[in-house]
């Protein structure tokens, strides 16, 4: 089937299903039932998370759609709640600039896709029929693997359990790929989003800086001023006045005053560059750009995704960087942030009570490497040789999806390069990823 046929398709298929929009703003929720109840099968609206839920339970929505920030329960306690026990509904989140704060909850909860307010309704017709593509494409998935098993039962000169395990392997590859596509929309989505919002932090930080430029030069002609003033009252006030001045100005502890202002300030001009730097360092963590393939410093990866992983770790682990001096390579710049991420929250997650995480840089003949070491918990030996499978995981429902070093192992592999894994239980874990200097590979 071509692009244009299965574009008809998942359209049709649209229609069929069942969606839940939760939002508590009257004029909102009408606005989209206008639009939504000609798109999809059934149309369900809720005004709040509480509501949402119930309706969830009650009726089992194919999509939901919901506000985060709403009264009596909101978007994300809603999705905690259902995401107990339904991993799999796609689930699109409105959202704006103000509600960034709760971006990294929502993504570890597996929103499928993003939608700024006010809502453009091309862009939100857009994040449905992915999410129908997605459950039609499960669907369809399913019916494969139906009609392989009836086939492999019936197929008397094949053995059933040799069918059966091509089955399973067909199906797995199958759902890997796709949600690999989904995690290229997710990304997509914060991309957009956080250019939005590097530009709404970019102009007021921009005249906070220029402010306080301005107001350290003010408070440098006040001092003169102030210095001339007191200079003339020793010389022109009665001494009794004089006295009193000067109790005053030990009461107001002035004198300390006058030292903190351009300290303050300096520590103020100080904290808006480091803002700027985050925005830039999130921009480029998180751009759309996932086609392209350019000459890359790794080291400035590794700053720029430490830049946005940094609370993960800063209260787990002590971190210590030993980034030599090594060549560029040709890479997608933003898949290999999304790796040293995912090695990075991996490394915090496995150290309990304060240890250590070491990155590391380094060059041999060919080929630039990079390790991440933690002094945590160590993989068990019986595991080791599973890390790097899809949707396995040691951690708790709800807290892992299994597919932070599997997307990793696949992301290394299309650029030409290997990650391996030594650990000891107990002691630690030391991932390592070479990457080739200058070859160019299709990914």
């Amino acid at each position: 089937m071509n692009d244009m046929n299965f574009s008809t398709e998942v359209r049709a298929y649209l229609k069929s299903l069942t969606v839940l929009f939760v939002e508590d703003e009257a004029d909102v929720r009408e606005q989209s039932r206008q639009f939504l109840s000609r798109l999809v099968g059934v149309l369900i609206t809720a005004e709040n998370g509480s509501e949402g839920l119930a309706a969830y339970r009650e009726q089992k929505p194919d999509i939901i759609v919901t506000d985060i920030q709403m009264p009596v329960m909101d978007g994300l306690a809603m999705l905690q709640e259902i995401r107990s026990v339904d991993t799999w509904v796609p689930v699109i989140m409105l959202t704006a600039f103000e509600a960034t704060d709760y971006l990294k909850r929502s993504i570890n909860l597996g929103v499928s896709g993003y939608v700024i307010k006010p809502i453009e309704i091309a862009k939100f017709i857009e994040s449905l029929l992915k999410c129908a593509r997605s459950l039609l494409v499960e669907k369809k998935m399913l019916a494969a693997e139906t009609q392989q098993k009836i086939e492999a039962q019936n197929a008397r000169e094949v053995s059933e359990a040799a069918m059966e395990l091509r089955i399973a392997e067909e199906v797995r590859k199958n759902r890997e790929k796709d949600i690999l596509l989904l995690q290229q929309d997710k990304l997509a989505s914060i991309g957009h989003l956080a250019a939005g919002v590097a530009h709404e932090i970019n102009n007021p930080i921009a005249f906070i800086t220029s402010n306080l430029g301005t107001l350290q030069k003010y408070v440098t002609l006040e001092q003169r001023y102030r210095h001339a003033l007191e200079d003339a009252l020793k010389t022109h006030c009665p001494g009794e006045e004089i006295k009193k001045l000067e109790e005053l100005h030990r009461q107001l502890d002035l004198p300390f005053i006058q030292v903190d202002i351009p300290v303050l300030i300096s520590e103020s001009q100080e904290g808006a560059e480091r803002v700027k730097r985050i925005v830039l360092d999130l921009k480029d963590f998180a751009r759309t750009d996932e086609d392209q393939m350019k000459e890359t410093d790794l080291n400035h990866c590794v700053m720029s995704t430490i830049n946005i992983v940094r609370n993960e770790i800063r209260y787990v682990a002590e971190l210590e960087l030993q980034l030599n001096e090594i060549p560029t390579i040709v890479c997608n710049a933003q898949q290999i942030n999304q790796v040293i991420a995912n090695l990075l929250v991996n490394a915090a997650h496995a150290i309990e009570g304060r240890g250590m995480i070491t990155v590391r840089t380094s060059t041999e003949p060919g080929q630039v490497i990079m390790t991440v070491t933690d002094t945590g918990c160590g993989i068990p030996a019986e595991i080791r040789n599973r890390i790097f499978d899809p949707f396995f995981t040691t951690k708790e429902v709800g807290k892992g999806t299994g597919l932070g070093l599997s997307i990793s192992y696949d992301i290394i592999r299309k650029h030409g390069g290997v990650i391996t894994v030594e650990s000891e239980p107990g002691v630690g874990t030391t991932f390592m990823v070479r990457l080739p200097i200058k070859e160019k590979a299709e990914v």
